[in-house]
């Protein structure tokens, strides 16, 4: 397999043999098209991949200290050196948080897949707004309190939109 060819298949690009304007044989490689673009991610799934990261780098934070704990105490032991048993305890009291927060990575993200407002909009919906801001002229707005005003003394709830 020649070096073209090579790097053809190692870079999934084709090559195209040409001449430039001495004659002399030149190859361009042209890759094909571009990957499709990936679909948007909702929140959830984006929330899942991060929560998915985060549990994935605590593990591995967990398994390098294990490995750091385990020299430590070869070490402390040689050593019978009371702050080298020290560093132990505080190896110790490290990677038990590690693993509450491996824990607490479980915990944020139910309650972040939870905490995502779903209300469905449809019907007679009410909403109470303590602050409201009117986009419109004033003279719609004196329109729409004139006609709460009316409905409210008629003993009608309807507004018009």
């Amino acid at each position: 397999m020649s070096i073209d060819e090579s790097l053809s298949e190692i870079l999934d690009v084709e090559p195209i043999s040409s001449f430039d304007e001495f004659g002399k044989e030149v190859i361009i490689y042209t890759a094909g098209p571009p990957p499709a673009p990936l679909p948007p991610q909702t929140a959830e799934e984006k929330i899942t991949e991060d929560a998915e990261l985060a549990r994935q780098n605590i593990k591995g934070l967990l398994v390098k200290g294990g490995e750091a704990l385990n020299s430590l105490i070869n070490i402390s032991s040689e050593n019978q050196h009371p702050r080298s048993f020290e560093v132990v305890a505080t190896m110790l009291k490290t990677l038990s948080e590690i693993n509450h927060d491996l824990l607490d990575t479980h915990k944020t993200k139910r309650d972040l897949i939870k905490a995502e407002p779903s209300l469905p909009m449809t019907g007679n919906t009410t909403i109470h707004a303590e602050k409201a801001i009117f986009f419109g002229s004033t003279a719609e707005l004196s329109a729409r309190l004139k006609a709460q005003q009316e409905s409210d003394a008629n003993g009608h709830t309807d507004i018009p939109q």
